[in-house]
């Protein structure tokens, strides 16, 4: 799912519902199902679809400093958080 500059999320959470919302249910129980200790086997999937399509760093730095408020972060850490807060969100559902 393709969004413009000017859609892109800006904070933690419109990015998680973003995401969320973009997944398949399937897509959604499999997400929900990743043991927390494995959520970072996601870096190279769903990790480069988050920072593609949410223009992590460069064309969305609101988001970046959201996800990664201390200097010298990497784009990574940011889809990382993005990633981690869905789990969490799916997992209080």
């Amino acid at each position: 799912m393709d969004i413009t500059k000017s859609k892109y999320p800006k904070t933690i959470e419109e990015a998680v519902d973003f995401l969320i919302s973009s997944l398949s249910e399937e897509q959604r129980q499999e997400l929900m199902n990743i043991p927390e200790e494995k959520l970072g086997t996601l870096h190279f999937t769903l990790g480069l679809y988050i920072r593609n399509t949410f223009g992590i760093p460069v064309r969305n730095p609101e988001l970046f400093a959201a996800c990664c408020p201390e200097l010298f972060q990497h784009p990574d850490d940011a889809s990382f958080v993005i990633i981690k807060a869905a789990w969490k969100k799916l997992q209080s559902k």
